[in-house]
């Protein structure tokens, strides 16, 4: 049975019953022989004596760790491939309501911002009116008593004339739906650009190489940020020359000792 624009398949029917079963006996047998595995390692090098039990436990260490790592492969494979299959046919099913939302949210937002303008716009010029009316009635008052009391009439047309607008409230137009509200949502996008019908900005990566070189040019320092991969590939390269090329960065040597199982 249809319901609505899209007919949406039973959820028994695209989720599967795996099941991801550890045993507990084989996990505390594994952490049993990676406890034991620990057993004479130094935790800190201070002679040559830690130094060489150090270095000669890191094979081992290796070693307990492939065996952690290939006791749970083939369940986490399993659970990662089954968790994408869902996960695409959760986004398949939600994309289009998702993307449809969003435009209905813009554009009943946008509507009901025009209607406002609108109403503020009809409420001054329904002010302005009425306070035309008024100076013309205090006009004719202040004409009537132009020579029986002048000091009045003067009061009468100053009066008129420093009167603030009236207050006209239009009635609200707003369609009232339970659940449904709007609110200010203020976004940005760099200059140059247009976000797309779904109200979502261009990302700064995406920007080709002459529009970032102009944004960096307008945007003040403080809303810059460093490109931390770019320094680190050339750290990489170039190793400490690299605090001379950049300034702002150090250099250090962290080092790396390899194991191979």
């Amino acid at each position: 049975m249809k319901t609505g624009a899209a007919e949406f398949t039973r959820g028994s029917e695209v989720v599967w019953q795996v099941q991801f079963d550890v045993p507990e006996s084989e996990v505390k047998a594994l952490s049993a022989d990676v406890q034991a595995s620990f057993a004479g390692i130094p935790t800190k090098v201070v002679d040559f004596e830690t130094y060489q039990r150090a270095k000669e436990s890191l094979p081992l260490l290796k070693k307990a760790e492939d065996r952690v790592v290939a006791f749970f492969l083939d369940i986490k494979d399993a659970a990662f491939k089954a968790h994408r299959t869902i996960t695409a046919k959760e986004s398949e099913q939600l994309k289009p309501i998702q993307d449809l939302r969003k435009i209905l949210n813009s554009e009943v937002y946008r509507f009901e911002q025009a209607e406002k303008a609108r109403r503020e716009e009809e409420a001054r010029r329904i002010a302005e009116e009425e306070r035309q009316q008024l100076q013309t009635q205090a006009l004719e008052e202040a004409a009537a008593l132009e020579e029986t009391a002048p000091e009045m009439a003067e009061q009468i047309i100053a009066q008129a004339i420093e009167a603030p607008l009236p207050t006209v409230i239009l009635p609200d137009t707003a369609v009232e739906v339970a659940g449904v509200s709007s609110q200010a949502n203020h976004k940005w996008h760099f200059v140059g650009t247009v976000p797309n019908e779904l109200g979502e900005t261009i990302a700064w990566k995406k920007l080709t190489g002459e529009q970032q070189a102009r944004i960096r040019s307008l945007m003040p320092r403080d809303y810059l940020c460093p490109d931390e991969s770019a320094i680190t590939k050339i750290v990489k390269a170039m190793g400490p020359a690299a605090a001379r090329l950049i300034p702002g960065i150090a250099v250090f040597d962290a080092g790396t000792v390899r194991t191979r199982g």
